[in-house]
C-alpha cells in the first residue's frame, strides 16, 4: 500500500500544482491582475420600464374588448360562471369574434354590472 502525502516538496511543487484533485480556486487570477493593473468598468443603472396603465372605473386595464376572465374579476365570480350565464342568455346577446370566443365591450360590462347589482344571484 502506497501512502500519498498532501504536502509537496520544493522540487515537485510544479507537478503538485498541475495534478488533478487539488484546489483549483487558489491561484485563479486574470491576466491583468498578474501585472498589477486594475480594470474599472462603468455600468449604467438598470433600465426599469415604468409604463402607466390606464385603469377604467372597474379597476382593470382599459381595453377595446374584455373577456370572461375580466368580467369575472369585476363581478367576483369564476370565469366558468360567466360562461354558463352567457350560454343561457342571462346577460343578453354577447358578441363573438371569428374564432367563436365571446367578448364584451365596455358598454356590455357596464350593463351587466348594473343588472348584477339590481338582481344579485
Amino acid at each position: 500500500m502506497v501512502r500519498r502525502s498532501s504536502t509537496c516538496s520544493a522540487e515537485s511543487a510544479a507537478a503538485c500544482n498541475s495534478t488533478r484533485g487539488g484546489s483549483h480556486s487558489q491561484n485563479r487570477k486574470g491576466k491583468a491582475s498578474q501585472f498589477g493593473d486594475t480594470i474599472t468598468i462603468a455600468l449604467n443603472p438598470p433600465y426599469r420600464r415604468e409604463l402607466l396603465v390606464a385603469i377604467n372605473e372597474f379597476g382593470i386595464p382599459v381595453k377595446e374588448r374584455y373577456r370572461n376572465e375580466d368580467l369575472a374579476k369585476i363581478l367576483g365570480l369564476h370565469p366558468a360562471t360567466i360562461q354558463w350565464r352567457c350560454d343561457r342568455n342571462k346577460y343578453g346577446v354577447i358578441k363573438k369574434d371569428k374564432a367563436g370566443r365571446r367578448y364584451f365591450t365596455i358598454e356590455d360590462v357596464r350593463r351587466i354590472v348594473v343588472s348584477e347589482r339590481k338582481n344579485p344571484k
